[in-house]
């Protein structure tokens, strides 16, 4: 399971080579849409943590393994994007 809230989780991915180069092209194209929607502040680095975050799913992990009870409102809001 990968967690992105920043344009960092995204880069330090990419470097890594830890998901497919098509897929994180969309996952960035996806943040890029989030952060020009949600951005407040100029000039700070957006995070997604403030509003939810991108949770990429990897192969043998299940959503229901992930879901924690305290979060299930934010979890039905929350972007998933499955991989493997």
């Amino acid at each position: 399971m990968r967690i992105i809230k920043t344009q960092q989780d995204i880069d330090v991915l990419r470097r890594a080579r830890a998901l497919p180069a098509a897929l994180l092209d969309q996952i960035e194209d996806y943040f890029l849409q989030l952060r020009d929607e949600l951005e407040d502040e100029v000039g700070s680095e957006f995070c997604l943590e403030r509003h939810e975050y991108i949770v990429v799913l990897e192969a043998g992990v299940t959503f229901m393994e992930f879901e924690q009870p305290q979060r299930s409102h934010s979890l039905k809001r929350m972007a998933s994007l499955w991989c493997g």
